[in-house]
């Protein structure tokens, strides 16, 4: 008799167990226990999130004569060696002879102008399938860039040193 009875208690006991684990799981799946609220806003933020979209972007010439300018200015301020080394090889041997003659280029011609120059005006030349950015600084001073590829360019303090190829 015993048996029994002990048999119903843990029957009933794994029944209300089985109702337990339902009304915990019907809570889970209804969100009553979400921190996140799924208002309007929400719903348009992950419905619009583009996270994987192509987004076509078109540089200007201007953009690129502005980009060239801006990173060889910092790394004339910040980096010497790679500024050295941005410079076209013919013309750099032609023109300095060895980085220590740059450099001291670079500390007699910083100036404040130099620290703050922006393009004034630029133009455009393509010279044996290379194309060629003289641009002009606030001081009209003037860089030449022979760009290879985007963003990997040679650079030319002057048109007369070398002939530009």
């Amino acid at each position: 008799m015993d048996n029994i009875l002990y048999n119903k208690k843990v029957i009933l006991l794994c029944f209300i167990l089985v109702i337990i684990v339902f009304v915990i799981f019907y809570l889970i799946s209804n969100g009553v226990f979400s921190k996140y609220e799924e208002t309007e806003d929400n719903i348009n933020y992950l419905r619009n999130y583009e996270a994987n979209e192509f987004m076509p972007v078109y540089v200007t010439e201007q953009d690129m004569a502005s980009k060239y300018l801006i990173d060889y200015k910092n790394n004339m301020l910040v980096d010497e060696n790679a500024a050295y080394q941005s410079l076209n090889e013919e013309y750099r041997n032609k023109k300095f002879g060895n980085k220590e003659n740059y450099i001291k280029y670079i500390n007699e011609n910083l100036s404040l102008s130099t620290i703050s120059m922006e393009v004034d005006r630029y133009s455009v030349a393509t010279i044996n399938g290379y194309k060629f950015f003289k641009v002009y600084d606030k001081s009209d001073r003037y860089y030449i860039f022979k760009e290879k590829s985007i963003m990997d360019y040679e650079v030319y303090l002057d048109d007369y040193t070398v002939e530009l190829k």
